[in-house]
């Protein structure tokens, strides 16, 4: 008896406790989906401005604050990489915050970063967390696999395991 309860209740406290996929309201899916495949694929400037709220907060190193950060990196993926476009594998939504998890992808045509292009398709995978205000994205954590990208593009030799 006394298992059957420990059990009922550890299985309860799992479900409580357990993260759960929410899904996300039809206006963050189409405010994505824009910004993915409009923005992001192909360099739309005019999608951008529409999609980021004019208080924006880019939280990423190496790129200039803000949607001038935005810009600079959408310009350079779509003026490096024939075809640069995307794939969302997962959205999760969570009050005012959208999870992507996502690829980028396309033909290394052009030179990026001062680097010779490989004319090979190359994919940059990443994790951005979108604060939403207003149905326009005020802020984003973006967490792109750099090391990976740049040893698709020969910049980082491959690590010898």
């Amino acid at each position: 008896m006394k298992i059957s309860v420990v059990f009922s209740l550890c299985a309860t406290l799992l479900f409580l406790h357990s993260p759960a996929e929410a899904v996300c309201p039809e206006a963050y899916t189409a405010l994505m989906n824009k910004l993915f495949f409009e923005g992001f694929s192909g360099g739309n400037m005019d999608v951008i401005e529409e999609v980021f709220h004019p208080d924006f907060e880019l939280n990423h190193p190496s790129l200039p604050p803000g949607i001038e950060g935005v810009k600079t990196i959408v310009k350079m993926n779509n003026d490096a990489f024939d075809g640069w476009h995307f794939t969302v594998h997962d959205l999760i939504c969570d009050d005012d915050k959208v999870v992507a998890r996502y690829t980028g992808s396309g033909v290394h045509a052009n030179p990026f970063m001062g680097e010779t292009p490989t004319n090979k398709e190359v994919n940059l995978d990443g994790i951005s967390i979108f604060i939403i205000k207003d149905n326009m994205i005020i802020k984003d954590w973006y967490m792109p696999n750099d090391l990976g990208f740049l040893t698709q593009l020969g910049v980082i030799p491959p690590l010898d395991h």
